[in-house]
């Protein structure tokens, strides 16, 4: 999802699949013969942690001011008088139209990039597996993918796999198939998806009080600028909650009313403290090192690369969708950050 100006800019790990179509361009000193991904859902409606920990006490707290007979709320935030937000419980974890559509130009945008691997693709090809997490939003992601990449056609379903039998004119297209796999059944580490509950040691809590504290500095400005038009005291949490408020209703393609209300300054605080509590919480800042959480995965994934492309009946390309913190074990793991200039000239650094 492309979201235009700054407004989209500072979405900090609310939205993935920035610009899908600008994959950088596979180095010429290199053959594509098998590969393997490891992809977060789409984006979702709402997050569990923000709504519970921010949105639903702002949204509380607001409906207490808006049904008080004392001052209401006035210049850039009088609408907040009548505000009514659309997100409730019923969104939280849920994906969201725009991150099915996200999933479906992922799987475009890998059609076209895998080309000469469909073209090559035997008769009768099962096609590509796309592994997923049993949560929801993963397995929707991965069906919407596996039905772009495969083109159209009508969608049939069956137990726990979901296939889509097409046939495009000029290009062979083998089946796609979806498998979700069910954690409850298969804790081992190297083949599920959910690490993040898989390991006992796990700490999702760490950089909390970090975030907390920092949001006291990056909040000051926006806080003095909008205490006058506020009621009663303007806390940073308060504005936290609208600059999240504001990225949901972004990602979900929805007009905001708070995006007037921010700067660039306010934004790059927002972003600071989102990114700095991943850093402590899934990435190298973490008091245990979270990469190891991704090894046993690494592991398979080179095991399934060795393997791939000796099968005739198969594509060698596999795509596994699972959650944020599982992508963040994989980039500490490999020691890479997730750098989004896919215009950077890829034959610089490719071997």
């Amino acid at each position: 999802m492309s979201i235009p100006g700054q407004q989209g800019s500072h979405l900090a790990a609310i939205s993935p699949y920035f610009n899908v179509f600008k994959q950088p361009p596979v180095p010429t000193s290199s053959k594509v013969t098998a590969a393997i991904y490891l992809f977060r859902h789409g984006i979702i409606e709402v997050s569990g942690h923000d709504y519970k920990s921010h949105i639903a006490p702002f949204l509380k707290r607001l409906d207490r001011l808006q049904s008080s007979k004392g001052p209401s709320f006035s210049g850039p935030l009088h609408f907040l008088n009548d505000y009514r937000s659309w997100i409730t419980d019923a969104y939280v974890g849920m994906i969201s139209p725009h991150g099915l559509s996200q999933s479906s130009d992922l799987g475009a945008a890998f059609r076209q990039r895998y080309r000469h691997l469909l073209s090559n693709a035997a008769h009768g090809s099962t096609g590509i597996t796309a592994l997923t997490d049993a949560a929801a939003r993963c397995r929707f992601s991965a069906v919407e993918f596996a039905r772009s990449f495969s083109g159209d056609g009508k969608l049939q379903t069956h137990h726990r796999f979901f296939y889509r039998r097409l046939h495009v004119t000029g290009l062979k297209t083998p089946d796609s198939q979806v498998s979700s796999i069910d954690i409850a059944q298969n804790s081992d580490p190297r083949s599920n998806l959910c690490w993040h509950t898989t390991y006992v040691d796990i700490d999702q809590t760490n950089g909390q009080q970090w975030m907390d504290d920092n949001m006291q500095q990056t909040t000051t400005a926006a806080c003095t600028r909008l205490q006058r038009f506020w009621p009663q005291d303007l806390l940073p949490s308060d504005v936290y909650s609208m600059q999240l408020l504001h990225c949901y209703d972004t990602c979900a393609g929805r007009a905001s009313p708070f995006g007037e209300l921010f700067n660039e300054s306010d934004w790059a605080g927002f972003e600071y403290i989102r990114d700095g509590k991943y850093y402590f919480s899934e990435g190298p800042g973490a008091i245990q090192h979270t990469g190891r959480f991704a090894l046993p995965w690494l592991v398979s994934a080179i095991d399934y690369l060795k393997e791939a492309g000796r099968k005739k009946d198969a594509l060698p390309l596999q795509v596994h969708f699972a959650h944020r913190e599982e992508v963040l074990y994989l980039c500490t793991l490999l020691g890479i950050g997730c750098y989004a200039d896919t215009d950077a000239n890829v034959q610089l650094w490719a071997p």
